[in-house]
């Protein structure tokens, strides 16, 4: 009798896991999640391949270089080390700055000719392995503010 109980519940068991019938995946994760929003402004930042013949010259003391990409931990760290950079030159620049305005009233000294304002600019990454397997990436970075004519 105990082995027909048994019996009988897992036939029961094996049927209706059988009859079930499997939800859509969106349905099992709930609602849409929103999208994790990009480390860096990726309209503004494009990550080159490395290419041997244009960019012998960028990692020449390099020593033997082959191609990397980079993960967005990755992306964010070049933007935490290019803002701090940034920043850096920033400081002194704008000392100089305000005792040119100082000692030349009369002269118009534009911040811009003097302070880097990042988010004016677009850049370019190209990312290699190293000889000793470290990553490098070259970093440059432009302003269409430049070429335009007054």
């Amino acid at each position: 009798m105990l082995l027909l109980r048994t019996l009988a519940a897992l036939i029961a068991l094996m049927t209706s896991c059988q009859a079930r019938e499997a939800a859509p995946a969106a349905a099992k994760l709930g609602p849409p999640a929103v999208a994790p929003q990009p480390v860096v402004d990726t309209s503004r930042v494009a990550v080159l391949p490395y290419d041997e013949k244009r960019d012998q010259y960028i990692f020449q003391n390099a020593g033997q270089v082959k191609a990397a990409s980079l993960s967005p931990a990755e992306l964010a760290q070049v933007e935490t080390l290019l803002r701090a950079s940034i920043d850096e030159y920033n400081r002194p620049q704008a000392v100089e700055l305000q005792k040119l305005r100082k000692a030349q009233p009369q002269s118009e000294f534009k911040a811009d000719d003097f302070i880097i304002n990042l988010p004016k600019y677009k850049r370019q990454l190209v990312a290699v392995l190293n000889a000793k397997g470290e990553k490098e990436v070259w970093v440059n970075c432009f302003s269409h503010e430049v070429y335009k004519m007054d």
